[in-house]
């Protein structure tokens, strides 16, 4: 299994599918140039240009320290706070935060996004800055998009993986927004594929129309389904799969575990998450789903075996000592924490080395 094969530089507006799927692969792509450290970037974790990832991968980062109750460097709290706007929100990196925050654009995909926010969201609730998380929290609840899900940037339109993570960011007060998050998880049932769909039903696409399986879309919003980071473990009562016969649906069941269920289906049939840009394994997408369903208490046996499957190539996906991945870093880190491992996976000591990614 290899690290994601659709490494690249990005550029901006080129993506048709801007997103998280876009922040996920940036914030994990190895193949991005190491940038000298600015003076405000003390505290930044990895050495690589931040311009399209910078608070997301510290999001994650300082999200996986807190899964473990480790400490958090001040340093690293003082780094994403100064990255906030006035607003709450958060663009995927400012190389000035003395700067006003520009206006959200969704025609050329710059600005404050959901994706950073959220993740940003997620990474100040876990260390108890709740004054700056609920700010954050507003801004994505307003930006919500008149469809009922959450697109990566404010207007534009929405997207299953923003709305998923958005929804994991809001998980900690689903019952004060219930009304407001019960039209984004309608948003990702209208994408979930249907018995026609064969072996790939209960999976998501990355938007409702047109559908097309989408592993990181389904990994992503199952986790905003059933959590958030860092995982809160919740089992789901709910266990009515949808019935199929011919192609066609016979009864209906419970959305989530239709989800989970497709996804359990997946990784056991493809060995993990197929890439959806490309050949070989998504292993992003394989570390969020398995994370998603250790949350949810739900397939042990295929999270254990994932596991196994991900050890012998966590340090080509991770990085080396003078190129680490802290983002693929933090997300195994949390991935062992949900199931109550070590922080060891393969020959990386996770934890040892995204603390050594701190600048």
């Amino acid at each position: 299994m290899s690290r994601i094969s659709t490494h690249r530089r990005p550029r901006i507006g080129s993506y048709p599918r801007i997103g998280l799927a876009t922040a996920t692969v940036v914030a994990l792509g190895g193949s991005l140039i190491a940038a000298p450290a600015l003076a405000d970037d003390r505290g930044l974790y990895g050495t690589a240009d931040a311009t399209y990832d910078g608070v997301y991968r510290q999001g994650l980062a300082i999200v996986a320290l807190a899964s473990r109750e480790t400490k958090v460097p001040k340093r690293a709290i003082k780094w994403l706070r100064k990255q906030q706007c006035d607003n709450g929100s958060f663009v995927s990196y400012r190389d000035d935060p003395a700067t006003d925050c520009p206006a959200s654009d969704p025609v050329n995909f710059s600005g404050p996004d959901s994706n950073s926010t959220a993740m940003a969201a997620m990474a100040l609730q876990a260390i108890g800055d709740k004054k700056r998380a609920r700010k954050a929290r507003s801004w994505l609840v307003r930006s919500q998009s008149d469809a009922g899900g959450f697109p990566y940037i404010k207007g534009g339109s929405p997207d299953v993986n923003s709305t998923g993570l958005v929804l994991a960011a809001l998980y900690p007060w689903k019952t004060q927004l219930n009304e407001e998050l019960r039209p984004a998880r309608k948003l990702i049932k209208r994408a979930q594929l249907p018995c026609s769909a064969g072996t790939d039903r209960g999976l998501m696409s990355y938007v409702p129309e047109p559908q097309s399986r989408s592993s990181l879309a389904s990994a992503q919003a199952l986790m905003g389904l059933v959590g958030t980071l860092p995982p809160e473990r919740a089992k789901i009562e709910k266990k009515v799969r949808t019935k199929c016969e011919s192609g066609l649906q016979t009864a209906k069941g419970n959305s989530t575990f239709d989800l989970m269920k497709g996804i359990k289906r997946a990784i056991a049939a493809e060995n993990g998450l197929r890439n959806d840009f490309g050949a070989g394994i998504d292993t992003t997408a394989t570390v969020h789903a398995l994370t998603a369903l250790a949350t949810a208490r739900y397939a042990s046996g295929t999270v254990k075996r994932g596991m196994k499957t991900l050890a012998p190539s966590v340090r080509d996906y991770t990085g080396t000592d003078t190129e680490i991945s802290p983002a693929a870093t933090a997300l195994l880190l949390t991935l062992r924490t949900t199931t109550k491992k070590g922080v060891r996976f393969g020959s990386v000591d996770l934890l040892d080395q995204l603390q050594a990614s701190l600048r």
